[in-house]
């Protein structure tokens, strides 16, 4: 905690118990001080009679010793004005005497308070004692240490200390009403870490709720388990409404591991379900399950605190489970065993809810279930707490209910977008194919013109053209059958660029060297080999298009394939033709966007998506006039 507590409600506390002491009880002034982990006393509240010195005076006095010394000097800042209970040249100090002693101590010098945090010599001695505390009419000084009880059976925590200046003899009696006041303070401390351990839980959840929204058992397990481990409470459960059956099954359960094991738990559920004989499960979902409106629950805690719309709290473990544990002479005396082995105070539920936007009645999500051990049981502003981070589990849930639902709606949008891609995709490969084969005859008239090479890879891609007019035949047979989605098989990633190079060797004979730099000892990905020699068709007719476009005479396409990483294959599809301006980078995968007159923009948009779709993804790099880069990631099988 830091000099930022005076703006928490500990602060706020604090501050009115030091004014609460002055203005009640007649005192001169009064301070506070917590404990800090590193052994520090750091005061965090200090008030004087305004009657007796106002806080210019004080300031003065202040100002007056920090001339002395040198150096500056505060009785207020907690950054000065502190004391280290371990540290030897702390001894003399009346609050370090008072913790280490364990019991309020009281002196009639009021230097004793303030060393060594004012250094002791005649000159700072002469001002607090011989100036100070006679102006101030001090008679007595009393440093009160506050303590919070354990629960754990070992000695009371002191966690800070409470000073106070008198005019007169303090009496027992003062220092009891004195006690009291820290007692007040102590508890305070209590509910501030409490505060503190909730919004720690709250934060770590609403970082498990975003990466396990797909995980909703998961993400209830945590909330239990944080409700435990971080809060100190004996166990938790968390329970989400079922609107199907007006239910509340429990979905997560979770018990301090130090105060009783699985097995104990199971040893109590068996022992029940002997008496019983039935099974008695309280975390089942299917046994651990209670009804808002069927009559026979009407005396359960869950039920009540859902109808109420607020928590409900009690002091008989029993009520959690009545009916699912019918409460009687045979089942009560094994419930009361539980609890006292459990040393449960009070069990509190929890409902949450989400507000509807038009004003209407909130609707339930679930319930937060908790048994503390403490003495007093559940305090207000603890039950405040649990109320807000009941919320957060409420956003949670519904999130990951949300998602669910969406998530099957997408898997629904999903099969029929390929359907329409799968259509599109037809679309896009007639028009391929009519190209192929129209370029290809239109070059058998030239073949003589070409150099040898070239005029022998036009004749050997004579086969591959009659190929693509069958394949044009049975898509156009194929067009009343019934859509099938294709099953992924392993694939060679360099048969489907080399597939892909021969469709398109007509249209690379035009002054195109293609140089291939595939690596031979590359895994298999997973996927449609069709599909993928398309994907990469469209690549390597979108550079040649470039090239062509560039009007060029040493136009280069560079394909490669190699390994990126353990994982991951990376496909290069190189151009140096005409580029792609860089405001149009970020429209190249959009649906219907095209550079060219008679463009469908689809190519591309159904490659990046089919790639995505792999696991994989393309990035792009070009530079205007210069040529232009596809990088394809793809996954190993």
């Amino acid at each position: 905690m830091t000099s930022e507590i005076n703006r928490t409600r500990l602060g706020i506390t604090f501050n009115r118990i030091a004014r609460d002491i002055v203005d009640a009880l007649g005192y001169v002034g009064a301070m506070v001080a917590l404990l800090e982990e590193d052994g520090a006393l750091p005061v965090y509240a200090f008030y004087v009679d305004p009657n007796l010195a106002t806080i210019e005076q004080v300031h003065q006095w202040e100002d007056r010793i920090s001339k002395v010394l040198r150096k500056p000097i505060s009785l207020s800042d907690p950054k000065s004005a502190r004391v280290h209970v371990n540290d030897k040249q702390y001894k003399d100090n009346l609050s370090v005497q008072a913790f280490q002693s364990k019991k309020p101590l009281v002196k009639d010098d009021l230097f004793s308070l303030f060393t060594p945090v004012i250094p002791a010599n005649k000159l700072t001695k002469s001002i607090v004692n011989g100036v100070i505390q006679p102006a101030l009419g001090i008679k007595e000084v009393v440093a009160v240490p506050f303590f919070l009880d354990s629960l754990n059976g070992k000695e009371p925590e002191i966690v800070g200390n409470l000073f106070a200046a008198k005019r007169t003899t303090i009496s027992p009696q003062d220092v009891q009403v004195l006690i009291s006041f820290g007692r007040h303070a102590a508890a305070a401390i209590e509910i501030e870490r409490r505060r503190l351990q909730v919004l720690q839980v709250a934060k770590h959840l609403t970082t498990e709720i975003q990466t396990k929204i797909r995980k909703e058992q998961n993400m209830l397990q945590q909330i239990a388990e944080g409700v435990v481990n971080v809060l100190g409470y004996v166990g938790a459960m968390v329970a989400t409404y079922n609107q199907d059956d007006d239910s509340l099954p429990v979905q997560a359960f979770y018990v301090d591991p130090q105060l009783a094991t699985l097995e104990q738990i199971h040893t109590w559920e068996n022992r029940l379900s002997t008496l019983l004989g039935k099974k008695i499960s309280i975390s089942d979902p299917d046994v651990a399950k209670v009804y808002i409106n069927k009559p026979g629950y009407e005396d359960n805690l869950s039920v009540q605190a859902v109808k109420q719309f607020k928590p409900i709290v009690n002091d008989d473990l029993s009520t959690l489970f009545t009916p699912i544990v019918p409460v009687n002479k045979l089942t009560k005396p094994v419930i009361s065993l539980v609890q006292k082995a459990l040393k449960i105070s009070e069990v509190i539920a929890i409902p949450f809810f989400l507000i509807a936007p038009d004003g209407g009645d909130p609707q339930i999500v679930g319930n937060l279930f908790a048994a503390t051990r403490h003495p007093s049981g559940f305090q207000n502003e603890e039950i405040e707490l649990l109320q807000a981070f009941g919320q957060q589990a409420a956003a949670g849930i519904f999130n990951a209910q949300l998602y669910r639902e969406i998530d099957e709606q997408r898997q629904v949008a999903q099969v029929f977008g390929t359907m329409a891609f799968s259509a599109s995709k037809s679309i896009h490969q007639f028009r391929n194919d009519i190209g192929f084969v129209r370029g290809h005859l239109q070059l058998l008239p030239y073949l003589e013109q070409f150099p040898e090479a070239q005029r022998n890879e036009i004749i050997a891609s004579t086969p591959r053209a009659i190929e693509r007019l069958d394949d044009i035949r049975d898509r156009l047979d194929q067009l009343h059958e019934p859509w099938r989605p294709v099953k992924p098989k392993p694939t060679s990633i360099n048969t489907c660029l080399e597939n892909a190079r021969q469709k398109l060797a007509p249209e690379l004979a035009f002054d195109i060297d293609v140089k291939m730099h595939l690596n031979d000892a590359l895994p298999l990905v997973e996927t449609s080999a069709d599909m993928l020699t398309e994907a990469f068709s469209i690549l390597i007719k979108n550079a040649v298009e470039a090239i062509q476009a560039a009007r060029s005479d040493d136009g280069l396409l560079t394909i490669s394939s190699d390994l990126a990483d353990d994982s991951h294959i990376l496909v290069k599809v190189e151009d140096n033709g005409s580029g792609i301006k860089e405001e149009n980078l970020k429209n190249v995968f959009k649906m219907r966007w095209s550079t060219k007159e008679t463009g469908l923009g689809f190519g591309l948009f159904w490659a990046n998506d089919f790639i995505e779709g792999l696991g994989g993804k393309i990035e792009v790099e070009s530079i205007w006039q210069e040529g232009t880069t596809f990088q394809i990631y793809l996954p190993v099988k």
